[in-house]
């Protein structure tokens, strides 16, 4: 079985110095509440400290990309992850919802990925970060 990962597992990831924003969904707030542990765990584990990581919480999906763009653009963090969840059910709201969500960032700006599965983004943005700061 072959995965988006592979080859990575020798990868080493320092994240000590950067800062982190991320924005949440609050409906559908278990999975989200999930999601948004494991990403912590996830920059902590990579030396980001965790008074470097700024969690929001916005109502629901569809308010995500407009509040990661205004988050991006502050300059307060380097970097933002956005959780959400949207369970399909017998209406037409999950296409509203996800539909929204995924394109109006595409639509607001240029320069903002948007790619619901995305391999190497955070190594990726790092070695940005570093080449910036002069660590590269």
């Amino acid at each position: 079985m072959h995965g988006p990962n592979d080859g990575l597992s020798n990868v080493k990831v320092d994240g000590s110095g950067m800062r982190f924003g991320i924005l949440c969904a609050t409906f559908n707030f278990d999975i989200v509440d999930a999601l948004r542990i494991g990403a912590v765990q996830g920059f902590t584990n990579h030396g980001v400290a965790a008074k470097d990581i700024h969690t929001i919480w916005v109502p629901g999906a569809f308010e995500l990309p407009v509040a990661a763009l205004a988050l991006a653009k502050s300059g307060k963090v380097d970097a933002v992850v956005a959780l959400g969840a949207v369970i399909r059910g017998d209406t037409p709201h999950f296409e509203y919802v996800s539909g929204g969500a995924y394109t109006l960032p595409l639509a607001s700006s240029p320069s903002t990925p948007c790619n619901k599965h995305s391999t190497g983004a955070a190594q990726k943005a790092i070695k940005a970060k570093r080449q910036q700061l002069g660590q590269l």
